[in-house]
């Protein structure tokens, strides 16, 4: 029997919303045969991670052993992949101005971020990155207050939604629900943006492959969302918690964000 499909068989005992700890099948827990693979069934879906550092048996199946997919099928993908083909411009003094007001972004952010300028769209075209710091796409944010849709997301590949910024490189990051939030928390702590309040199972197991610890942190007005994402997520991680926010961080004073997240 294969390491997953004893995963599987474990699984099956639990209950929706329950988790456990068992013994690695892939590993075997090294010599003292530690429950080091944390198991979950959440919405029938099964996951699971273990902690071993050696060991980088983790994963996610449905509710009948089927493996889930991390990318779309052929013909959803060519659907799903839209790169943004507009002219990009750099920045102007007066967006940078406007960024510093409305955002807190000063040089050192503007440096992380490498946010340009959509020339047709009039938006701030904020890249995606991947945990590599390759681009894999770009969010098109317009701050005209009569705009109807504020965000458009636009994809270079079939890559989960997830903008990275590892400017800390250890073993805790804190997850937040936009760009610029993310790049202001990125001077304190490693951050990750979800372009949204959505996280997939695909898109919590690319953030478990990096890191062991995890906060989540979506803006003031769905802390509701984050605890369902950290109960949803907890065995992947050995410590996940969440951040009550009263401002989203791109609204926070310099100093307030550094005592939250120093």
């Amino acid at each position: 029997m294969s390491s997953r499909a004893e995963i599987i068989l474990e699984s099956e005992a639990l209950d929706d919303g329950e988790s456990t700890r068992i013994v690695c099948p892939e590993c075997g827990g090294g010599s003292s045969r530690e429950k080091s693979l944390n198991l979950s069934k959440n919405e029938g879906t099964v996951l699971w991670n273990c902690h071993r550092a050696s060991c980088e048996e983790r994963g996610a199946a449905g509710d009948r052993g089927n493996f889930v997919r991390t990318k779309q099928p052929r013909q959803e993908r060519q659907r799903r992949i839209t790169p943004y083909e507009g002219e990009l411009s750099y920045l102007s003094d007066e967006w940078k101005d406007y960024m510093r007001d409305a955002l807190g972004w000063d040089a050192q952010h503007h440096e992380v971020g490498r946010a340009m300028y959509a020339v047709a769209d009039d938006r701030v075209a904020y890249p995606i990155y991947s945990p590599l710091g390759i681009r894999r796409g770009w969010v098109l944010r317009s701050y005209d207050p009569s705009c109807q849709t504020k965000a458009l997301t636009r994809m270079d590949m079939d890559e989960p939604h997830l903008s990275w910024y590892r400017t800390q490189n250890n073993n805790s990051c804190v997850v937040v629900e936009d760009i610029p939030s993310a790049v202001r928390a990125s001077r304190y702590t490693d951050a990750v943006a979800l372009c949204g309040t959505g996280c997939g199972p695909d898109y919590a197991m690319e953030i478990a492959a990096y890191y062991k610890n995890v906060v989540w942190a979506l803006d003031a007005d769905a802390t509701g969302e984050a605890i369902k994402l950290m109960r949803k997520y907890a065995t992947l991680f050995e410590s996940s918690s969440v951040m009550v926010l009263e401002r989203d961080f791109k609204n926070e004073e310099e100093t307030a964000l550094w005592k939250l997240l120093s």
